[in-house]
């Protein structure tokens, strides 16, 4: 009798979601579009705009190529 020894779920699983960044990204986008929100949350949403603002993304094409070398 052939034995197959499978993963657990839970590491297969965690490796299949995004990138928990991606995963926040994506709830504060939703939240921005609700009316209102709670003190605390409206608070942290903020915060986030003010970093987002402090540093922004560079465009996709500011001198580095996808291998990380300069263009």
């Amino acid at each position: 009798m052939k034995l197959t020894h499978l993963d657990p779920y839970d590491s297969r699983r965690a490796a299949a979601y995004p990138d928990v960044g991606d995963q926040l990204d994506a709830i504060w986008k939703a939240l921005e579009q609700l009316p209102t929100l709670p003190p605390d949350t409206s608070a942290m949403l903020q915060q986030i705009r003010q970093v987002k603002a402090d540093y922004p993304k560079p465009p996709p094409s500011a001198g580095a190529s996808l291998s990380g070398e300069p263009t």
